[in-house]
């Protein structure tokens, strides 16, 4: 108990001192504020001991977990948003689709390597689109550029990407 009051004393005198110290304006406020906090934290510290409770301010592996539903809902969102952007290139250019993206779970690492992160890695872009192109050589030119924005958009191989009708 005493030592706590001598440090609540050690404090405020330090306090009146850096008061004497720096000058009146803008930083004085800050600085005043600062301390004014480091006070608060002075006088509440051994509360937490004398109710019979330790606070532990560190951060260790065990103190958080990764909340694995968020991830997966993130990565749905990110997969949702790919077939969006593609559907949307298609509709500018005069062809409405639906794009449905296939992807296979893989296992990484997070960086302390204690715990595995299921990430969706794609697999294969069907692409139905509800009209045709009139004729067969432009279908085929139509075909071969659409596989091969899908492939740069998403990163995977153009025989990875299925284009149909219908």
């Amino acid at each position: 108990m005493s030592s706590w009051v001598l440090s609540i004393v050690g404090v405020v005198c330090l306090g009146v001192l850096l008061d004497l110290i720096v000058p009146e304006g803008q930083t004085n406020k800050y600085i005043k504020g600062v301390f004014a906090l480091l006070v608060i934290f002075v006088i509440i510290s051994p509360l937490p001991k004398l109710v019979g409770k330790n606070i532990d301010f560190s951060f260790t592996q065990s103190s958080y977990e990764t909340d694995k539903d968020y991830l997966l809902a993130v990565e749905e969102m990110k997969i949702e948003n790919k077939e969006n952007t593609l559907e949307n290139l298609l509709l500018t250019s005069g062809y409405e689709a639906e794009v449905t993206i296939l992807t296979s779970s893989t296992n990484q690492d997070s960086q302390n390597n204690s715990e595995i992160i299921s990430m969706s890695k794609i697999d294969n872009v069907q692409i139905v689109l509800s009209q045709e192109v009139l004729n067969e050589a432009d279908m085929n030119i139509f075909i071969a550029s659409i596989k091969t924005l899908a492939s740069r958009l998403f990163e995977i191989e153009e025989d990875a990407v299925d284009v149909v009708w219908g």
